[in-house]
């Protein structure tokens, strides 16, 4: 297996992060297993913030045009949306979700109590 030396890139200081990510990534096609490298960025475009909440990109707009998920505009009109308020944006919707269902399990104690 080449060394860094024997690659000519011996040069290049990488963080730790990226090293441990690398090395894991190794281990995994080591075994045999395809591995997965993401990028994770504070600020994604408008299509990745869609993806991670699972929706469309359309539906994305309506949400940002609501002012339910906050953003900034590049100086190409773009939208950029900071991963945090994305996630925090989905932990807020689990959380309602979780409070609906709860609600309405209650109803249905409720409503079948009354019989």
């Amino acid at each position: 297996m080449p060394s860094l030396d024997e690659l000519g890139i011996d040069d290049i200081a990488l963080p730790r992060q990226a090293l441990v990510a690398a090395a894991e990534a190794l281990r995994c096609e080591a075994r045999g297993e395809r591995p997965e490298i993401v990028v994770l960025r504070k600020a994604l475009s408008a299509q990745q913030a869609a993806d991670l909440l699972g929706v469309s990109r359309p539906h994305l707009n309506v949400l940002l045009d609501r002012e339910r998920i906050p953003y900034t505009t590049t100086a190409g009109g773009h939208r950029r949306i900071r991963r945090s308020d994305v996630e925090a944006f989905r932990d807020r919707r689990a959380r309602a979700e979780a409070l609906m269902r709860e609600s309405m399990a209650a109803a249905d104690e409720l409503g079948s109590t009354e019989d």
